[in-house]
Parts: structure tokens; C-alpha cells; sequence
């Protein structure tokens, strides 16, 4: 293994509070009822305007762009202050880096908030590369984050990890066909992860074991 790309929300931190208070700010401008904390939560790594959609029921896209606008304008002000590291995210990284392994991260975050948070926490200068939301046009589970993130790195597919929490994460990986490791701090329950074929599952970042893993296995089971 050469590489290992994470996604960002509720993987490697926990930018809930931020999340929460951008999704609040939006829906209470465009006068549209307030979702439940634990409903934003579950969003959590959509796009923002599927966000929206889910959260509203509504599809409309100049409301869904509305939406977008809305979130990222509150977002500037408060997500970075809002976000906090899990524990054992920063010595893990730090180990992975001594280890010679290429890291990356693909959210669907936008690259300039992923920037300034790492750069916060002072691991910028660990990642080869950052892919955001608004450096793809197909937001996950489609694959193309994680193919410019393999071309940035010069790594192959079977070369390479991605880490995450989330249902799109698992297909994000079984389409790059990359390998794929779970981790159980996010919103999404072992038995979903388990169910869409998920077979490398750990609590946490800071437990994750590369010697288990095996390359050959990118996603197993089926959909």
C-alpha cells in the first residue's frame, strides 16, 4: 500500500456544531422549517444541495442553490472555530506520514475550509493532496475525487485506502476500486457499513491496522 486518502466529516474530525449552525442559518433566511439536529447530522459528507433536499423535501434547484450560497456564506465565520479533531486523528497521521505513505483527503467539504482547518491543527504539510466539493463536478459516491487524488499522487487504485463513515463513501471506493476501511464515528451504524459490503470496520481512525487490510480486497460483497 502507497497511500491512504480519508474523507473529512466525522472521520477524521467532527464538525457537527458548525454543520448544524450553517444548516440552521440557511433554512431561517429562506424561511423554511428547521430540521432536528440529529437530521443535519445524518447529512453529514452530502452535497449541500442534496442537503437541502433532504432536509426541506424540496427539489427545487434555484432553491438548492440558494441553500448552497447561504450555508457556505455562514460557513466562513464559523466552521473552522467549530471543528475539533477526533482523538488520536493527529498522532495517527503523523505515524502514517513516518510510515512513507502518501495521504490525501476527499470530502465533499470545500477545499478552502479543509485548508484552513488543517492548517489550524498544523497538518497541512502531511497531505499530498486535497480534493473539496467544488474541485469535482460529480460530488460522491461517484469516483472522481478519488481518481484525481490516485493522479495527484501517482498511485494506483490497488495501491491505495480510502477511509470513511458514510454509505456514499463505501460506493465512492468500491467504483474507484480502491480498498476501504470503516470507521464507526459517524452516523452510519456497523450493520449499514456491513450491509453494503464493508469488511475492514474500526471505531476510530487512531485503530485503524494497514497489516489487516489487504489490497487485493477493494470493497467486498455485494450492493
Amino acid at each position: 500500500m502507497k497511500a491512504v486518502l480519508f474523507d473529512f466529516d466525522y472521520t477524521l474530525a467532527d464538525s457537527s456544531p458548525g454543520i448544524i449552525a450553517c444548516v440552521t442559518h440557511a433554512l431561517t433566511v429562506m424561511g423554511i422549517p428547521l430540521a432536528s439536529d440529529d437530521a443535519i447530522c445524518r447529512t453529514i459528507g452530502l452535497s449541500l444541495p442534496d442537503t437541502f433536499s433532504r432536509l426541506s423535501g424540496i427539489d427545487d434547484e434555484q432553491a438548492r442553490i440558494r441553500f448552497k450560497e447561504l450555508y457556505l456564506e455562514r460557513a466562513r465565520y464559523v466552521m473552522v472555530g467549530l471543528t475539533e479533531l477526533f482523538p488520536g486523528v493527529r498522532e495517527t497521521l503523523h505515524a502514517l506520514a513516518a510510515r512513507g505513505l502518501r495521504l490525501g483527503i476527499v470530502s465533499t467539504k470545500i477545499s478552502p475550509t479543509l485548508r484552513k482547518i488543517l492548517e489550524k491543527e498544523d497538518l497541512l504539510s502531511l497531505f499530498g493532496v486535497i480534493i473539496g466539493g467544488d474541485d469535482v463536478t460529480r460530488t460522491k459516491p461517484d469516483p472522481e475525487g478519488i481518481h484525481r487524488a490516485l493522479e495527484v499522487l501517482e498511485v494506483q487504485a490497488h495501491e491505495c485506502l480510502y477511509v470513511g463513515d458514510a454509505v456514499m463513501d463505501v460506493e465512492a471506493a468500491r467504483r474507484a476500486g480502491t480498498s476501504f476501511a470503516a470507521v464507526l464515528t459517524g452516523a452510519t451504524l456497523r450493520h449499514e457499513l456491513e450491509a453494503l459490503g464493508a469488511v475492514f470496520i474500526f471505531d476510530r481512525v487512531n485503530d485503524l491496522d494497514l497489516g489487516a487490510i489487504s489490497p487485493s480486497t477493494p470493497v467486498a460483497g455485494p450492493i
